[in-house]
């Protein structure tokens, strides 16, 4: 679809058109377009799975719950958004190799007429370089942010059980006296929502 609106434009088009990293704009934009409804039907999963496990951990031990999901959420938006700045840096690495490579399409006969390949594909691979090393940059940060992730959900289920655990020898009553309001079953419960 996009290269066929690319060959329908009249020659002098190419001529108007400063930013050549359209030909990895492309690319990218079909990459997204066909991971987009496995990724539309991942969001809605994991949506409701969050939304029905937070409000099962809230309904039948509401102390506890506050005790992880802070450290989670404010964990997770912050390695997202580092996550998302890396890629950003990573695409335009990519955008820039990818430039290189169409100008020197768009000039193939100069470079064949000069016998420019080497010096050009020399060009090239310096250009990749850089986004190589940016994408293990983004790959590096990504493992130790999900790291760092796990460690803090691990430590958060710690200290939320030993909470409810705490509040069950306690023995905390409900306001009528009658039943304990933290029980073992609330507890199981509420650690199988948050994992």
């Amino acid at each position: 679809m996009y290269l066929e609106a690319l060959l329908r434009q009249n020659i002098g088009w190419y001529d108007t058109v400063q930013d050549r990293s359209f030909v990895s704009q492309i690319s990218e934009d079909i990459g997204k377009i066909q991971e987009a409804a496995e990724k539309l039907g991942l969001f809605i999963y994991y949506l409701f799975n969050c939304a029905l496990s937070l409000a099962l951990a809230l309904y039948y031990c509401w102390l506890p719950t506050f005790v992880i999901v802070p450290a989670i959420l404010v964990v997770s938006a912050v390695i997202s958004t580092f996550q998302s700045r890396m890629a950003v840096r990573e695409q335009q690495a990519y955008a820039k190799s990818g430039s290189i490579a169409q100008e020197v399409l768009a000039n193939i006969k100069t470079v064949m007429a000069f016998g420019g390949q080497g010096k050009e594909l020399q060009r090239y691979e310096k250009g990749l370089v850089f986004a190589i090393s940016a994408g293990k940059r983004r790959g590096l940060a990504s493992a130790i942010g999900n790291g760092i992730l796990w460690v803090i959900c691990y430590f958060g289920q710690t200290l939320a059980l030993w909470y409810a655990i705490k509040l069950i020898l306690d023995g905390e009553r409900t306001h009528c006296g009658i039943e304990p309001t933290y029980n073992t079953q609330n507890l199981i419960t509420v650690s199988a929502s948050l994992i």
